[in-house]
């Protein structure tokens, strides 16, 4: 089985293609069209019909088939502005040494451990709060944000600014508490290899992730605790260049919740905001147990190939299971500058008994069943 989608957007409608192919067969083809606000969805089965229909789908499902992937410019710039203003209000740093061990590997780094108080967050909520107002990259994320979660983008921007708004200033005079610590693990070639952040809520539970080098191989680890329990990763791999490959796996407490297969994923093209590589997923076996998973489901692989860079998205998701490939999902997504979204007049667009008056509804279901056919679908499915 395959899904092949392409997707373009732009800030007030996206437009899909797409066709559904079973062993190298097309099933059928299909448009869909998201009018935002109100997030209204059009299906479009352009071999029968050239209206679109307006649907009753859940939004949520046909995210799917629309570009949800951020603006790569706009985020970057967005993390190297505020993490400039958080770095430039933190005036009180102590530096050190320190010898790391994850698993069998030891490193020796150097240390920045940074002192935040209330002084030093105030200070840097003022300095964030006064830039958010005027920040153009910042309203175009929130508003990218909310379009693809169905939301209404005035409306999330608007709230947005009334949250900074509420921001009240801390009190001249007030006690001056330590909120937290944080230690930064910097390599002599000036990579920071880790970090631990330790807060005043969470008493002596720093979330952290280290990571130890031997040449080109590595040991990481990450530990992060929640209101939920303790989620921990950990892995290992080795660097060619610019890639990473290693084998990970996620445990929430003590259950093994998943394995992760990492194949070149770039990791200095993740510093530009953009993310290339293959990600291959399965259930860890303490879940399956826990959760008495069915055997089929248990026993599948979800393998990402994912290629992203600025209002560009292009993954390719196949479902494996014991022995061979059962489906695959290709999604294409770009920005309307990319592509030209086409113009649907409201003419063009009816509700389900209007189109189904106006299409041969026979000659579409013995369509689709042939195509079926051909495809090699049991017979016992087409009757």
């Amino acid at each position: 089985v395959m899904l092949d989608i392409n997707s373009v957007s732009d800030e007030t409608k996206a437009h899909s293609t797409g066709t559904l192919n079973i062993n190298d067969t097309k099933i059928v083809a299909f448009e869909t069209l998201t009018e935002m606000p109100g997030n209204e969805i059009f299906l479009k089965l352009p071999d029968f019909s050239q209206q679109y229909i307006k649907t009753n789908f859940n939004s949520d499902f046909l995210k799917l088939f629309r570009s949800s992937s951020p603006d790569m410019d706009a985020l970057s710039a967005v993390t190297g502005r505020y993490g400039e203003i958080v770095i430039g209000n933190l005036n009180k740093v102590e530096q050190g040494k320190e010898s790391v061990t994850v698993g069998s590997t030891t490193s020796e780094y150097k240390t920045f451990t940074v002192t935040i108080d209330d002084e030093i967050s105030d200070n840097i909520s003022r300095a964030i709060s006064a830039t958010a107002r005027e920040d153009k990259d910042l309203e175009k994320l929130i508003r990218s944000f909310a379009e693809s979660s169905g939301e209404d983008a005035d409306a999330a921007y608007s709230d947005f600014l009334a949250n900074l708004d509420e921001a009240e200033n801390r009190e001249e005079g007030a006690e001056n508490n330590v909120l937290a610590t944080m230690t930064v693990y910097v390599d002599s070639k000036g990579d920071i290899c880790g970090r631990r952040y330790l807060s005043a809520e969470k008493g002596d539970n720093a979330d952290y992730h280290l990571t130890a080098w031997n040449g080109k191989d590595f040991e990481t680890e990450v530990k992060l605790f929640t209101d939920d329990g303790i989620i921990s990763i950990t892995g290992s791999g080795t660097r060619d260049g610019s890639k990473l490959s290693g084998d990970y796996k996620i445990s929430s407490d003590d259950i093994n919740v998943a394995a992760v297969r990492v194949d070149n994923f770039d990791k200095d093209a993740a510093k530009a905001g953009k993310i290339s590589g293959t990600f291959t997923v399965a259930p860890g076996k303490d879940y399956i147990d826990e959760t008495g998973s069915n055997p089929l489901t248990a026993s599948l692989n979800y393998k990402i190939d994912i290629n992203s860079e600025s209002g560009k998205l292009d993954t390719t998701i196949t479902l494996s299971g014991d022995s061979a490939d059962l489906g695959t999902i290709n999604i294409k997504s770009s920005a309307a500058d990319d592509t030209e979204i086409p113009a649907v007049g409201d003419n063009e667009k009816v509700d389900v008994q209007t189109w189904a008056g106006s299409v041969d509804l026979e000659n579409l279901q013995n369509k689709l069943v042939n195509s079926l056919k051909e495809a090699g679908a049991p017979a016992d499915l087409l009757n």
